[in-house]
């Protein structure tokens, strides 16, 4: 559009302004009024901004302001907002793609998440960095979108990826705040679930989520997804004994699960698959899938390998099931090549 088309030659990308107190309508700053501005020092432009707990959140493309309102008489910067630059090179990768959760900050940046402490903006180790940001379609971050899911401690990042080739959000990234844990949205090379924007739980109910193609729609409302049955899975990484020298056999595998809510019926039905390889370049075995359900005590599969992992599946309707402890019975078993 014009607009946009003047942003860097008539309109700095990098200056803030606000307009006087109770009247948008100024925006010229005198020695009567709370209307002002701000040049950020650092960056090319601004990318987005938050409110947090009494501070605004101002990101360039390289570093992250706070902007603090300190009050006074007579307009001008230095008597009402306060600017200090938090930190630098942690820039957000997109406008929408920060959040305030629980008396913190969150925010994806063009290599890294990062999350706001005391001593300024850190990074957030993530085990699917891999995953997300060597497939990202860089030509369309600006469409990235977060949003915070407070019902389970979530918190959820919508982007575009390079392998979708839609240019629309078509993947996520979860973060479970408390334990650290990263889920990401594909399995398998497909999409599980598409959302471009969305917000949290409010006095509408739990989180809504818009899709690309216009549809609204209200989460963690039922154990199904729009009146169907919901296909999950997840799968553990490779686990080992002795540092991968010897090969590991195991006999027996001892589920532990709930099967159903708290005053509900135990009727889930899970499925559990293991795969198990001797060398990481090894196409891997398969042993199961096994069926599980609250009668099953035990499972007797008998496979000898030095790398093994566990995938979880279901597809029942209306479902419920938690994982606890699953243990195995696994004694070493030779060297092997």
């Amino acid at each position: 559009s014009t607009v946009d088309n003047t942003i860097g030659s008539t309109q700095d990308p990098l200056l803030i302004r606000w307009c006087d107190q109770e009247d948008f309508t100024v925006w010229t700053a005198t020695t009567t009024n709370y209307a002002g501005s701000y040049r950020l020092s650092s960056g090319s432009e601004i990318v987005g901004a938050i409110s947090a707990q009494k501070v605004n959140y101002i990101w360039t493309d390289l570093d992250v302001y706070a902007m603090q309102y300190v009050g006074g008489q007579g307009g001008g910067v230095s008597l009402v907002y306060a600017f200090t630059r938090v930190d630098t090179n942690c820039g957000l990768v997109a406008q929408h793609a920060a959040v305030a959760f629980s008396g913190n900050v969150f925010w994806m940046g063009n290599r890294n998440f990062f999350t706001l402490t005391g001593g300024g903006a850190q990074v957030i180790p993530c085990s699917v960095w891999d995953a997300v940001f060597q497939d990202l379609d860089t030509a369309n971050k600006h469409k990235i979108a977060c949003v915070s899911n407070t019902p389970f401690n979530e918190i959820w990042w919508f982007y575009p990826s390079a392998s979708g080739g839609t240019g629309e959000c078509d993947k996520y990234v979860k973060l479970h705040v408390l334990t650290g844990a990263w889920d990401h949205g594909a399995i398998s090379g497909t999409t599980s679930i598409t959302r471009t924007c969305g917000i949290d739980q409010s006095v509408l109910g739990m989180p809504i989520m818009a899709s690309p193609t216009g549809y609204l729609y209200q989460h963690e409302t039922t154990y199904n997804a729009d009146g169907s049955a919901i296909t999950w899975s997840w799968q553990t990484g490779d686990f080992v004994l002795n540092e991968a020298r010897d090969v590991a056999f195991v006999d027996e595998i001892y589920p532990d699960f709930k099967f159903g809510t708290f005053a509900g019926a135990d009727d889930a039905s899970i499925s559990l698959t293991i795969f198990g390889r001797n060398n990481v370049s090894d196409t891997p075995y398969t042993y199961g899938p096994y069926t599980i359900t609250s009668a099953t005590q035990t499972i007797k599969p008998r496979f000898r390998n030095r790398l093994m992992s566990i995938k979880v599946s279901g597809s029942d309707s209306a479902s419920f099931s938690r994982l606890g402890n699953i243990r195995m019975r696994v004694a070493a078993d030779g060297r092997g090549r």
